[in-house]
């Protein structure tokens, strides 16, 4: 996502998460995964944010 950001602009985006640091596919992939799994089944009309915290910063 942050690939063709400038270096500062993606320090920025990391500094204002609560995570301190990037994501990566895979943990992306892990809620993709749930979703698609049983246990998820009555979720409905959810957003899940797999953002490290960053819209909670705001």
């Amino acid at each position: 996502m942050t690939k063709g950001l400038a270096r500062k602009r993606q320090d920025d985006f990391v500094a204002n998460t609560s995570l301190h640091r990037s994501g990566n596919p895979y943990e992306v992939a892990y809620v993709v995964q749930w979703l698609a799994s049983p246990g998820a089944e009555f979720v409905t009309g959810a957003a899940i944010l797999v953002d490290g915290g960053l819209g909670m910063r705001r």
